[in-house]
């Protein structure tokens, strides 16, 4: 292999890895696939309101409750979109985190989506932003042995909308993963992404092409 036809190998794996680590990068972004009855109900819901309890999870605030955790969350910036439900492996979704982004989706408001609710014998938070770029938030998931009652799920909920209210943000970007910190960032991860891994593929293609090369040259 000639100097040059290793540097072209190179580059190609490198633009390839780079693609690579973009399309991961940004695996955030909403899709616009068909969504079930359960991220269409809570889409409507929210529609005319901040907060969403499926029927299944209709012991898990009081109406006060209820009333002051809309209030805060139709009140915070970003606003905050609430859903809570119980986890479940027939919603149409796999992870409670894809069903977040397609209610975001579905229903077209930026903002901080969060569910909570129970999850087997345990309590279980997801959240994400949708339709805006903005500082990664992350939202904790019920301390261990953390028993779900109405008290810690409005407790929960209330540290959540406090812990993203205030942040800086930007609406109108779905294609930046705020874990990477907005889209610039993205790009850079993606590129740092393919450049570890093009320069290690290359490496790999260099060294084997070597390894053939010497055993057939040792051939009588």
């Amino acid at each position: 292999m000639s100097r040059t036809a290793g540097i072209a190998v190179t580059v190609l794996l490198t633009v390839l890895a780079a693609w690579a680590g973009w399309v991961i990068a940004t695996n955030d972004v909403p899709d616009a696939l068909p969504v079930g009855d359960r991220v269409q109900a809570a889409a409507e819901a929210l529609r005319d309101s901040n907060v969403y309890v499926a029927p299944d999870s209709a012991d898990l605030l009081t109406g006060d409750e209820l009333a002051r955790i809309e209030a805060a969350a139709s009140a915070a910036s970003p606003e905050t979109f609430v859903m809570v439900w119980e986890s479940s492996s027939e919603g149409g979704f796999y992870l409670d985190t894809e069903g977040v982004r397609q209610v975001g989706a579905k229903l077209g408001r930026p903002g901080y989506y969060v569910s909570i609710g129970r999850d087997g014998l345990t309590g279980s938070v997801s959240s994400d932003d949708v339709g805006i770029d903005a500082d990664y938030v992350s939202a904790n998931n019920f301390a261990e042995g953390e028993e779900v009652t109405q008290q810690s799920v409005a407790a929960r909920l209330t540290e959540i909308i406090a812990e993203s209210d205030g942040r800086e943000f930007s609406e109108g970007s779905t294609t930046g993963s705020a874990y990477w910190g907005g889209t610039g960032g993205t790009i850079a991860a993606g590129i740092l992404m393919g450049v570890v891994a093009g320069a290690t593929l290359s490496a790999i293609v260099v060294a084997a092409w070597f390894i053939v090369r010497s055993r057939n040259r040792s051939r009588p």
